[in-house]
Parts: C-alpha cells; structure tokens; sequence
C-alpha cells in the first residue's frame, strides 16, 4: 500500500528519511496535543499524525484497502439530543493512548541522545580529544611563534621543473621545480635564469618546522627570490584554525548538533591531520629541538 498519505500528513515528501519523519512529528505534536491545544479539532488531528507517525517509522502496520478508510470516530449526538458519551469515552481514550505513545517515544530519543553524549564525552574518545587539544595548542603556539623567529638558509639546486601549473591565493600562475635534494616545490614568477642559468639556489626555510618559504636563485649580479605556495607555513592560519577545534570541542560541551559535528570533526579529521603534520618531513623531531635539527 501507499504511504504517501502519511508522508503529506506530516508534511513530507514520499521517502524522506526517519530523521526528518520525526522532526516533523515532533514539530506538529507540539502544535495539536491537546495538553497545549485545546480547540476541537486539535485531538483529531493529534490521532492522525500519530498513526502517520507510527506508520512509517514502523511500529504500527499500515490499514489494509478495506479499511484505509477507517475514521478517527466522532462524538455524536444520540436521539434524546444528549451527548454519546460511549464514543466521548472511546475518543478520549485513544487520544490518552497517543499521548502516551508520543510521551514513550519522546523518552527514548532522549534516552538515546543522552548515551550518545555520554559516549563521545566520556571513556577513551574524551581522552584523546584532551590530549588532540593540548597537541593542537603547542602546535598553534609554534607556528604563531616561527613567524617571528629567524629562518634558516640552507643551499640546494634546481635540476628541473615539472610541467605542473596551479593558482596561488592572490591569482599569481605557479609552477612545480625538482632540485638535487629530490624535493619539490610550488613556486610563483617562475623564469629560464631557476633552472636553465642560475640554478643554485637558496632555500629559506622556517626556524621550527623547517618549511620552505622562498627560493633565493644566486645570480653573477644579484639574486632573485620566489615564493614557495602550498606549505604548512604559507597556509598557517588554516592550519591553526583545525588544530585548534579540539580545545573549541572542550570548550562547547553540550547537547547540541554543533558539538556533535566539531567533535566529529576534530576526533576524525583534525587528529589525522596532526598526525600527518607530524611525520611529513620529520615535524615532531623539529618541534622537540625546537628547530635546532
């Protein structure tokens, strides 16, 4: 049978998934349960969007075609002109089963939402999210502070570059370039004097974690630099922003949609970054001598 009724009683469209079936529900139970809806119609209406509800989330079975067209019975008048009071009971007490019903599912989302919180906020997962914070604040700290600290010139030569072409931020066209020291790099402005004339070169490289900042070409008359694009150090804001979520995870404990995604986020994203940070280019021995290696 078709369920398409139901969706569009809860105000969906077929197959919406059963995260949005009980949002709805939720939203038009607080409009019509006749605790905080008083009018006539209000406990009707509250029937049909539990039986909608319950329908497509499983716990009741669908009416077959015979009785699909089963009403939500009415109190009507008897002869004598006074009220039926058979079907005011009968009304009333399915109106209480609904209130029921709705007030157990209520409870177990709640319950369910409070394990999954306790889950991530707790046990093993929390630990790691302290340690991923302490990490995150002494890396930041580092890469804030080898912005103001000396750099380190070490020499190396181009053997050649790649035709490899990117954008840079502010729209310069960079170019990769191969040197003696089987490394590559990202660079903008390039020309024939690199890599055809004068191919020694200087490399000027962060004091902490080493991370090239410039090629100096060492020309007979003067030198000429290059900015090097795509590095840590040429992208620190970024990466402090990541490194720093999981102390922003701390720091926003509580029940919310926003926790649940930065806690995702930084359990699974931001600790394999940092991870990766580490071993590319044997970071974690850089930061430990503090640069002197």
């Amino acid at each position: 049978m078709s369920l398409t009724k139901y969706y569009r009683t809860l105000g969906l469209t077929p197959g919406a998934d059963q995260a949005a079936i009980r949002k709805a529900f939720r939203k038009l139970a607080m409009r019509y349960h006749p605790d905080k809806n008083p009018s006539a119609g209000a406990q009707a209406k509250f029937l049909i969007i539990t039986e909608a509800y319950e329908i497509l989330t499983g716990k009741k079975q669908a009416p077959t075609a015979r009785g699909s067209r089963t009403r939500t019975p009415q109190p009507r008048p008897s002869h004598t002109g006074k009220p039926n009071k058979r079907a005011d009971k009968t009304q009333a007490h399915r109106v209480h089963k609904a209130k029921e019903r709705q007030e157990k599912q209520e409870k177990q989302e709640f319950e369910e939402n409070e394990r999954y919180f306790k889950q991530l906020t707790t046990g093993w997962r929390w630990k790691i999210m302290r340690w991923s914070a302490i990490l995150g604040i002494i890396l930041s700290m580092a890469l804030i502070t080898e912005r103001f600290l000396p750099h380190h010139f070490t020499h190396d030569k181009i053997t050649h570059y790649a035709l490899k072409t990117g954008i840079a931020s502010k729209g310069e066209i960079i170019s990769t370039v191969n040197s003696e020291e089987n490394k590559s790099y990202w660079i903008s402005r390039i020309s024939y004097e690199l890599f055809g004339r004068h191919t020694r070169v200087y490399v000027r490289s962060s004091w902490i974690f080493h991370e090239p900042i410039q090629l100096i070409s060492i020309g007979k008359v003067k030198n000429r630099s290059y900015d090097v694009h795509y590095t840590f150090f040429s992208n620190f804001g970024v990466m402090i922003f990541f490194f720093l979520l999981p102390l922003l995870t701390l720091m926003i404990k509580n029940r919310t949609i926003m926790f649940t995604i930065v806690h995702q986020t930084s359990f699974y994203g931001v600790n394999l970054l940092m991870l990766y940070f580490l071993l590319k280019n044997d970071h974690w021995a850089h930061l430990l001598t503090l640069g002197f290696f």
